[in-house]
């Protein structure tokens, strides 16, 4: 996998001054078959200068039932949402190992991330991140196929 380089830093600082700051997202994701060197993807990085005063980022951690429920978007007006990060936080606190039979129950609390507009996304179990740009989406919603979720949610403005 690529490293954060000096060179990275340098390119998300030269767009940051003192009166302004920045949101910055990155990605790095690799594929690695049996007995074949790792192929890594080449590092994603997407950054947005932020004014003083701008709406702040929001987070919080929310539970998800199979009731649809309109995603909480804090003081971020619909149509200034840029990214939204997701988390199905679902198995990631675990103390001990699952029976095979928690482990099955674990996988089927799958999160369901839509729009009014038919657009349904799974989230899976175990810290599975959805990064998504939601441009002109209409409204959004979660909700669990399978009895009760924890579900992280982080929404950047544009």
């Amino acid at each position: 996998m690529s490293e954060l380089t000096q060179e990275t830093f340098s390119v998300l600082q030269s767009k940051a001054t003192p009166n302004k700051g920045m949101f910055g997202l990155r990605l790095d994701a690799f594929y690695h078959q049996a007995n074949e060197e790792p192929f890594a993807i080449p590092t994603v990085i997407c950054s947005t200068p932020v004014e003083p005063g701008d709406t702040e980022p929001y987070s919080r951690k929310i539970k998800v039932s199979e009731v649809s429920r309109q995603l909480d978007l804090g003081d971020i007006e619909r149509e200034d949402v840029g990214y939204i990060i997701l988390v199905n936080l679902v198995g990631t606190k675990l103390h001990q190992n699952p029976t095979r039979e928690e482990h099955e129950n674990l996988l089927k609390k799958v999160i369901v991330f839509g729009d009014s507009d038919g657009l349904q996304l799974e989230i899976h179990p175990f810290g599975t991140p959805l990064v998504a740009q939601v441009g002109s989406l209409g409204p959004l919603s979660v909700r669990c196929l399978h009895g009760e979720a924890i579900l992280k949610e982080f929404i950047f403005p544009r």
